[in-house]
């Protein structure tokens, strides 16, 4: 008989709880004396392993890990899906000396040896992931895993965050973690495994004995001064078993910690709610985050409550309550450059805002993921109100207020059974969005004020059936059918003196789609194939009750994608894609009358056509990984070309108002862009080296004063980072900044060609003189180019010792911003213009905290 390529998949879980085994070792041996092993693979956190063989003839299936009995099972030389309880096992350790290598890993799943890479100086998990090569974490704490964002965060291989999990990185310490696990290509539903597969990785944080068995926190208390009292409070609380985990954290400071970005949403975002919502901008600029933790006055308040419990074999229940209430204050400063035929017409603010965000989100989750049946359904809410006011410092001075709330509710239920190789699945989705009434009143001296509404509501569904077919191990089809529907209304109503009548838009209507989708995927080798061919019938009906107008559009659209991986070695794949996609626009196209976004900004007013846009893309890469050496490095490469039938853009009068316009016209963007990651571990030295480098390039044209102007741009920019460990007394970050960005204009203007050249370098230092003291010092710099001048420099100097006088008690001084910088600028281009930007932050300042961790 010849040999026949077999797969055997299945789960491993104990035998008295039920529950899953992790890292069991599940070994396929000849069944002869020899008992020579053929292949092995270790169960993921859920559980499951998946075996490939060439066999001819039955073969012994053992599974074995520490703590059970091993248990050996004779089997066919055929493809089947064998489960195993294992009954534990008292067991006695002899006393043997064991060393863990910095990075390990087997098929799939990359395990990082914490104690490798972690230093005295690190103060919660976030600083140990910022040192893994292969992983990335960003100024707002979203992770990366070879240049793609992560699908899942896993605490002991439970998702209790949902995507929040900063919650965890920046609050848990890493006395309580022994290991971080990342899972290649994961895929999160278990009966999918085989069937649907994944790019993406997931991230599991392995905790200690200790960590599993007693509650953990932190209480923290401090203040300061500088210019005004300050203060600082925390609390912090963490408990995981076998059967619950939970994370609460309570917090308030005027500091500007910034605290709020610990609940940011980075994966899992729905974005489903009321059309009308977001017309008018509560803050009237973009806010860096770098100001946002400087600036001169804020205020925080947050809670959170996140809990799982287990709730059987395969099942959890879930609970997150997010709550915000956060106050900042912003002094800002700018001169935008928007290019003309003529010379560039500068506009010149000067403002300060006071914004207000109060923001509560509360999600229930009952989820069921076995290896023949997935069942889940969130229910969730979300409330925000969002008041600002904002002084506008000119002839005469101007005040802008405004005030928002939104209600959102929304509940996705998702079934799944799989006999065999076919997949059964119904999903049902509702989602309704309310916007009150948003806001917008400017006044001024001896003016008569200006007053915006915008208010609405909308209802989403969707209800999908699918059916997925195996042929064999290595070839699926699937066919999908989805009936998607929006409900949506908006109003508004703007009263102005230049306005003889109020000028008010009533649309309301419905958007109506099914979807049929057939898709093929073949994975025999080295090959992976995957080819959908989605068809979607779009059904619109909009009415303007104003102009008694309704539009109506019917139509076919065909958004075909194709994607190849061919992996060369376990450690090497490459990947190459492309598509076609539709994207049309909804009731905001055909909002005719102009809104008011800010004291100097005019929507003008859509052209009452359908956008659509058309974008082929292609796409290519490729990734690599020695875990061994601790080498990792990828290269992603893509284009797209897109199509639109709308031409958008601004006219802009010389006292600087604003109004965009849009018009009927065919168009093209064209986008290249490039990534490129390579991270090595040189473990003798406790040193990891990084460089991260990115170049994206632009080709559009926007309407400016009326006429179609065309534009290009580029960005260049790299970023070698330095991790270094040395001994137990010194931990340093080093990490370079440098970008060239360019504009180019189709203008007989002399500035309409320009580049910008910024440089720079962010440095973390510190140094343990004695045990249990810690000095540290942050450096942020950056050189901007000015105009007509010498470069500005951007200095940032915080520096603070850190003392632990007894177990479990810290005591720490910061003090920031010793370089008494005041102002923060950036420079940067937007499509064909030039923005200047500074803000007012905090002088010097000190904090001293006490923290006391259980």
């Amino acid at each position: 008989m010849s040999a026949q390529g077999v797969v055997i998949t299945g789960r491993v879980t104990d035998a008295e709880t039920r529950l899953a085994i992790p890292d069991a070792i599940v070994k396929a041996l000849r069944a002869d004396s020899t008992h020579a092993m053929l292949t092995y693979a270790l169960t993921d956190a859920s559980g499951s392993y998946r075996l490939a063989l060439k066999a001819s003839s039955d073969c012994d299936l053992e599974f074995a890990v520490l703590g059970y009995r091993t248990v050996r099972t004779r089997i066919k030389a055929q493809s089947a899906t064998i489960d195993r309880a294992l009954t534990p096992e008292p067991f006695r350790l002899k006393e043997v000396t064991v060393k863990a290598p910095p990075i390990g890993g087997h098929n799939d799943t990359i395990t990082y040896n914490v104690a490798a890479f972690v230093s005295k100086a690190d103060r919660n998990v976030e600083d140990i992931l910022r040192k893994l090569p292969g992983i990335t974490v960003g100024s707002d704490g979203q992770i990366e895993y070879q240049g793609k964002t992560i699908n899942k965060f896993y605490i002991e291989g439970l998702d209790m965050l949902e995507g929040r999990y900063s919650l965890a990185t920046r609050n848990l310490t890493p006395d309580r973690i022994t290991s971080v696990q990342v899972y290649e290509n994961h895929q999160p539903v278990r009966l999918l495994k085989g069937i649907d597969f994944s790019d993406r990785a997931a991230l599991n944080i392995k905790l200690k004995n200790n960590a599993m068995t007693l509650p953990s926190g932190y209480a923290l208390a401090g203040g300061g001064y500088g210019p005004q009292v300050l203060y600082q409070g925390e609390l912090f609380g963490f408990m995981a078993n076998a059967r619950m985990q939970l994370l609460a954290t309570l917090k308030a400071n005027n500091c500007s910690r910034d605290v709020q970005g610990e609940m940011a949403l980075h994966y899992g975002a729905d974005d489903r709610g009321a059309k009308a919502a977001g017309q008018i901008a509560p803050v009237p600029f973009d806010i860096p985050q770098t100001v946002r933790a400087r600036t001169h006055d804020a205020l925080e308040r947050t809670a959170s409550l996140n809990t799982i419990h287990r709730a059987g074999a395969d099942a959890t229940l879930k609970l997150n309550v997010n709550y915000t209430r956060d106050r900042r204050d912003y002094e800002r400063t700018a001169t935008d450059a928007y290019l003309t035929d003529g010379d560039a017409i500068v506009v010149r603010e000067d403002m300060t805002t006071r914004t207000a965000d109060n923001d509560l989100a509360a999600a229930l989750i009952y989820e069921r993921n076995a290896d023949s049946a997935y069942i889940k359904n969130t229910t969730g809410l979300h409330v925000r109100s969002w008041p600002s006011h904002t002084l506008v410092r000119a002839t005469p001075d101007l005040r802008q207020d405004f005030r928002s709330e939104r209600l959102d509710l929304a509940n996705d239920l998702s079934l799944m059974w799989r006999r065999g190789l076919r997949v059964f699945r119904l999903q049902s989705s509702i989602a309704a969005g309310l916007l009150p009434a948003d806001r917008l009143t400017i006044t001024a001296a001896d003016l008569s004020p200006r007053t915006q509404r915008v208010a609405g509501r909308s209802l989403y569904t969707r209800h999908a059936t699918s059916f997925v077919k195996g042929f064999n191990a290595y070839a699926n089809v699937r066919f999908d059918l989805a009936l998607e529907t929006e409900h949506d209304r908006i109003e508004t109503d703007r009263t102005e003196d230049s306005l003889s009548t109020p000028a008010a838009n009533r649309n309301h209507g419905y958007r109506l789609a099914p979807i049929v989708t057939s898709a093929y995927t073949y994975a025999r080798g080295p090959f992976h194939l995957s080819l959908d061919l989605p068809l979607q019938y779009l059904h619109l009906r909009y009415t303007d009750d104003v102009r008694a107008e309704t539009f109506r559009h019917d139509r076919l659209y065909l958004n075909p994608r194709l994607s190849l991986k061919y992996t060369a070695t376990p450690a090497l794949y490459f990947t190459l894609g492309g598509g076609l996609n539709h994207a049309t626009g909804d009731i905001l196209s055909f909002v005719r009358s102009p809104i008011r976004r800010s004291y100097n900004r005019v929507e003008g007013g859509t052209s009452g056509i359908l956008a659509h846009r058309r974008t082929a893309n292609l796409s290519a890469s490729y990734m690599y990984r020695h875990t061994m050496e601790g080498l990792f490095s990828s290269l992603f490469l893509r284009y797209s070309r897109t199509r639109h039938n709308v031409l958008r853009g601004i006219n802009i009068t010389p006292d600087g108002a604003l109004s965009t316009l849009s018009q009927g016209a065919t168009t093209y963007t064209d986008r290249y862009g490039a990534d490129f990651y390579l991270a090595k571990n040189v473990h003798p030295w406790h040193t990891t080296f990084a460089l991260n480098a990115g170049y994206t390039a632009y080709r559009s044209e926007t309407l400016r004063q009326g006429r179609s102007l065309a534009y290009s741009g580029s960005l260049l920019s790299v970023y070698p980072t330095v991790h270094l460990r040395s001994l137990a007394w010194l931990s340093v970050r080093l990490r370079g900044i440098v970008e060239r960005s360019t504009r180019w204009a189709d203008l007989p203007a002399a500035n309409a060609s320009a580049h910008l050249n910024t440089w720079g370098a962010e440095a973390d230092l510190s140094v343990l003189p004695i045990e249990n003291l810690e000095l540290f010092y942050r450096l942020d710099y950056l050189s901007l180019p000015a105009e007509g001048g010498p470069r500005l420099a951007r200095c940032f100097m915080d520096a603070g010792v850190r003392c632990q006088p007894v177990r479990r008690v810290e005591l720490e001084l910061t003090v920031q911003n010793l370089t008494n910088a005041d102002r923060y600028t950036e420079i940067r281009y937007v499509d064909a213009d030039l923005f200047t930007t500074s803000f007012r932050l905090r002088p010097l300042h000190a904090v001293l905290t006490l923290k006391a961790a259980f």
